[in-house]
């Protein structure tokens, strides 16, 4: 159902809202208490479906992939409910992992630029909940169950789903990335053409239709091609800290042969692709090595190609990131008091459009090709430039002219506003003219938190935003455009 003018500028207000809050905290973002009961009714709607709001995140994505070698980044995580159970309302309320929580699952794909590993957008979204009295994988013959009935379907319709976005985007070519629970034999068959490929990480050993070995044993028994080094990032779930590995590189290609559990479904007898291990040398005492074997489409047959194959699974890091900025760090979304799970569903969908912004901000703090309309359209655009100027307390011209003494303070509140207006067709965050960004005038501004005066660099897009905001010494993400509003009025 297509809905009213009026509540998709509801929608709009409460995503800006809360990439302002940073929080999914209805009242904390509202500014009064008529927008506090918008907002509520919003996320109440009916007619606001979760299927709408998730194309309208594949639309803006869409808009991003043009001419581009993408990469189709996907993950399942959960949203547990469980502190606020009690606050629900019981309408198809679900269970999480550990079947005795109450909550529902979530599983993005997040579409980065393969060449610079910029987090382009969104282009699918699911949602959904298991029954707490669904019989278990015994009761069901899970192993025996087609792949459309298992949960694991969950991967190739994301993938299927992210093709028909980015391929009508205009996209060079899609990879589909994905971690060891995308390690299916299904997916392997039926997602790759000739305009999509797949990188998956080995999580089982499997049989080789024209070998007498396993894969894993061939693989090992392949020469090392080359070796390097790689920062690992700290991951405190696994005690795990930052470190730099050693890595030795080998690859093969390998034809797999069918499992016997789908032989019965109608799946060709066996796949070919190529495999690729990267294991790290001399671990430190006590830390679990680092040993991928990943999986691909993509033709391996020299030591660069090996690597690039490598690099495009590292950067699935990043949605790992875009979870914990969800639930824990930044928005913090398990801790919503909503008590409709329909509406908590809504309140997912624009907190994870949300948490893409500050994914890209960081990204594009150290980038000065990238267009802020990647991530702000050209209203937000405007805004930014009129919160940029209206932050700082004291904005001269690199020649300010003496107001006259006998001005009355009506009179150079007018002069003032004059000022910062005629500055404000002469600032251009986007791509065009980005050199000429500030070339008209030397801004002054006055950090009334430190008392150093900083002159904005040369820039525009989001590299601008991304080094005006560590000037102000936030070094620490999340962030978005409306600290810069808070750190002119100094709070």
């Amino acid at each position: 159902m297509l809905l009213g003018i009026a509540a998709w500028k509801k929608g709009a207000a409460l995503y800006e809202s809360m990439s302002q809050a940073q929080s999914v905290n209805i009242r904390a973002m509202s500014r009064n208490r008529a927008e506090q009961v918008g907002y509520y009714r919003f996320l109440e709607n009916q007619n606001v479906s979760v299927s709408e709001l998730v194309r309208s995140a594949a639309g803006h994505c869409q808009q991003q992939v043009a001419g581009r070698h993408v990469l189709a980044i996907s993950d399942s995580s959960e949203i547990n409910l469980q502190a606020q159970a009690g606050d629900l309302k019981f309408e198809d309320i679900g269970v999480v992992g550990n079947n005795h929580d109450v909550g529902f699952f979530l599983h993005p794909t997040l579409v980065v630029d393969a060449e610079s590993g910029f987090p382009l957008g969104l282009s699918a979204i699911q949602l959904w909940h298991r029954d707490p009295k669904r019989p278990d994988k015994y009761e069901r013959q899970y192993p025996q169950l087609p792949i459309e009935e298992k949960e694991s379907y969950k991967w190739l319709l994301s993938a299927e789903r992210s093709r028909d976005h980015l391929m009508a985007g205009d996209a060079v070519c899609v990879t589909h990335v994905g971690d060891r629970e995308s390690d299916i034999y299904e997916e392997l068959v039926r997602v790759p053409d000739a305009h999509t490929r797949l990188l998956v990480r080995s999580c089982r050993d499997r049989r080789l239709h024209d070998k007498a070995t396993m894969l894993y044993e061939t693989l090992s028994q392949q020469p090392v091609e080359g070796t390097y080094t790689v920062e690992v990032l700290a991951d405190p779930r696994r005690n795990r800290e930052s470190r730099e590995a050693w890595l030795a590189v080998r690859f093969a290609p390998a034809t797999l042969r069918c499992p016997k559990k789908v032989d019965a479904h109608d799946y060709r007898e066996s796949v070919s692709l190529y495999a690729v291990e990267a294991k790290e040398v001399i671990p430190p005492a006590g830390a679990e090595p680092i040993h991928w074997r990943l999986l691909t489409t993509h033709p391996v047959h020299t030591v660069e190609q090996s690597l690039q194959v490598i690099q495009w699974y590292r950067w699935r890091w990043q949605i790992e990131q875009l979870f914990a900025l969800l639930k824990r760090v930044g928005l913090d979304l398990e801790s919503t008091r909503l008590e409709s799970l329909k509406a908590i569903e809504r309140l997912t969908i624009l907190a994870l459009m949300v948490t893409l912004r500050l994914l890209q901000l960081k990204a594009g703090r150290a980038d000065e090709t990238l267009s802020a309309s990647v991530t702000f359209n050209d209203q937000q655009q405007q805004s930014a430039a009129k919160c940029s100027i209206a932050s700082s307390p004291s904005i001269t011209t690199a020649t300010p002219k003496k107001s006259p003494k006998a001005y009355t303070t009506r009179r150079r509140a007018k002069v003032k506003r004059q000022k910062a207006k005629a500055l404000l067709p002469k600032l251009n965050l986007g791509r065009t003219n980005r050199e000429n960004c500030f070339e008209n005038h030397s801004l002054s501004i006055e950090n009334p938190i430190n008392k150093v005066l900083i002159t904005p660099l040369q820039g525009s897009g989001l590299v601008f935003w991304g080094q005006y905001l560590r000037q102000q010494r936030l070094k620490d993400f999340p962030f978005c455009i409306a600290q810069v509003a808070r750190i002119g009025h100094g709070q």
